[in-house]
Formats: C-alpha cells, structure tokens, sequence
C-alpha cells in the first residue's frame, strides 16, 4: 500500500509546489503520513557501493508505462493510469540508501522534492536488498537484484509480500517506480 501513496503522491506532486516563498518544509497531511514517516526500524544494513545518493533522468508516464509493458505487465496499464493525472510532466526520482534508510523522494519539473517512498529499511545479502516496508507493516519487504557499475545503480524486482493497492500488484509500482530507468550516483 506505501508505494500506491507514493505513485499518487508522484501524480499529483504539481499541486504540492511550493509557494513563490520557497519549498514548503511541512510534512505531507494525508493519510500518506504515517506511511511516508514511519521511524526506521530493524537490523542496520552494512556499507556497500549501493549506499549513496541516486537519481534518474527526468521520466514520463509514458516512459513508465513502457517499463510496464516490457514487464508483460500491460493489463495494469488502465488501473495504474487511473491512479492520478495524465500529463506531460516528468519527474526526477532521487535515492538516498544511507545509514539504514532507504527515501524516494520525486523532482516533478523542477520543483521541490516530494518524498515517495520514505521511512523504510533496508538489508544487504550480497547483490539482493530487501526493503522493510515497515510504515506498511512490520512484516512488509520489496527485495530487489542490485548492480553498480561505476556511477549507475539498476535494480532488478524479485519478489515482494505487500498486498494490491486498488487491486494493482505491487511488482507494478514498484517497477514503474525503480525500473524504469537506471539511477546515476550524485556527488
């Protein structure tokens, strides 16, 4: 369920843009609170190449749903549609896997960053990691193949026990989310 707030936090960041003011340091006031600011519980992860701040290049619904469709994912393409707006905005995703949290925070044209996927941890088992969704519940996990060759980090899906959101599986979220396109190191 975290990651279906996320991909409709994603879908609808354009109306959280901050004032001419500056970047709003509120947290989110949904019911996406509690699961975007769970504390980080568990066993820490150990350092590796995959700790480190991430980013993708500026990325479109269309670009997701390609992602989707190359999954054999493409019967889910109508319901993940309808989870938000369709436009032509794109949005950056950035990573940050430090010191036991993993955070997915999203750029959408350029304006502030919204957090996605926040407050989960995270174990490292050779080039497996597993994602404890534990603002989901203290059981829930994504797990994921890793690669880091030089500055980019691709994450493949394996297997996930997080329940459908609206009926959508998880593995088409999180793959529209983490799959879509590589993530470059950033200094």
């Amino acid at each position: 369920m975290g990651i279906a707030v996320a991909v409709l936090l994603l879908l609808t960041a354009a109306g959280c843009a901050a004032s001419s003011d500056g970047p709003s340091t509120a947290a989110p006031t949904t019911t996406a609170t509690m699961l975007l600011t769970a504390s980080a519980v568990g066993s820490p992860a150990t350092a590796s190449d995959l700790e480190g701040t991430w980013q993708t290049r500026p990325l479109t619904r269309e670009d997701t749903e390609a992602t989707l469709r190359e999954a054999g994912l493409h019967e889910w393409l109508q319901p993940f549609r309808a989870l938000g707006p369709d436009d032509e905005s794109s949005s950056v995703f950035v990573l940050t896997i430090r010191d036991g949290r993993w955070d997915l925070d999203a750029i959408r044209d350029g304006d502030p960053a919204v957090p996605i996927d926040w407050g989960h941890t995270y174990a490292i088992d050779g080039d497996i990691v597993t994602v404890n969704l534990v603002s989901v519940d203290d059981d829930a996990f994504n797990r994921y193949r890793w690669d880091v060759d030089g500055d980019v980090l691709r994450l493949e899906w394996l297997d996930s026990n997080v329940p459908p959101f609206e009926g959508i599986p998880e593995e088409v979220l999180q793959r529209a989310l983490y799959m879509t396109a590589p993530f470059e190191r950033r200094p």
